[in-house]
């Protein structure tokens, strides 16, 4: 868990897994990874009890459910609603999407309001060989899906990696504003399996941004205090808008945004 104090409350960060269908290239080492004793793990009774000390003692207002993927930890949604009944009032949960078209409803009904999926193409093959040869499809079912359960906004995480999604970082955002979603693109980070090819593969924000500029109009959106992404209202030549955000971990640094 990590949590933070912003200007709109203490935000919440729960990891609910290590656990995920995928092996991205730049999450999991070659070799595979160890898995947490699933014995270590908190229940969700133990996760709302930290949740309601946080909420009574500290103002909590924001959760966010992540994992590995946590939509694979069973009856995940009954956490969601736990949550809701514990009075927290903005829940949101960050996902692959891969089984989101058949859980969208049920999480919106359990009290969950915006969903964040990762997509790092929207070529099949690409998306394949960054994922470790997983299909796309389902991923796009799980939008869709999200989108008629009323989860707003959807937020669309694209880590850009050199060589292999770059040359489609303007696809990816007409993709995105198309059905109405926000995206973000993120930079890489010199961690785990990419510390020793970090260097080859690192795309700095700058350059994606410089992309993103030749092809839309870009404003700041400006907020009290913007945390880790820096947003942008765009809008291109044949009235397709939306929100653009660049989160740069590596090349300009956001700590000073969470507090």
């Amino acid at each position: 868990m990590t949590a933070s104090a912003k200007n709109r409350g203490v935000y919440l960060r729960v990891s609910v897994t290590d656990r995920c269908q995928l092996r991205c290239l730049y999450c999991i080492p070659p070799g595979g990874q160890t898995m947490v004793n699933q014995r270590e793990i908190l229940t969700y009774e133990e996760i709302l009890a930290f949740v309601s000390v946080l909420k009574n003692n500290f103002g909590l207002s924001r959760v966010r459910v992540t994992g590995g993927e946590p939509l694979v930890r069973k009856d995940v949604a009954d956490l969601i609603g736990m949550l809701r009944a514990a009075g927290v009032t903005d829940i949101a949960l960050t996902t692959n999407g891969r089984l989101l078209s058949n859980m969208a409803e049920k999480l919106a009904r359990s009290g969950l309001k915006r969903v964040n999926v990762s997509v790092d193409s929207v070529d099949p093959g690409t998306y394949g060989r960054l994922t470790g040869g997983a299909d796309l499809a389902p991923v796009l079912d799980g939008i869709d899906a999200a989108r008629d359960a009323g989860l707003s906004p959807i937020k669309i995480n694209t880590v850009v990696i050199r060589g292999m999604n770059d040359g489609e970082i303007t696809d990816i955002a007409r993709w995105c504003l198309e059905r109405r979603c926000e995206v973000r693109f993120l930079e890489l980070m010199p961690v785990g399996p990419n510390a020793r090819v970090f260097n080859d593969w690192f795309v700095p924000s700058d350059e994606v941004r410089k992309k993103i500029a030749a092809a839309f109009s870009m404003k700041p959106v400006r907020s009290g205090r913007n945390g880790s992404s820096r947003d942008y209202a765009v809008r291109d030549g044949n009235g397709l808008k939306g929100t653009i955000g660049f989160i740069s971990s590596y090349s300009s640094p956001f700590c000073n945004g969470c507090f």
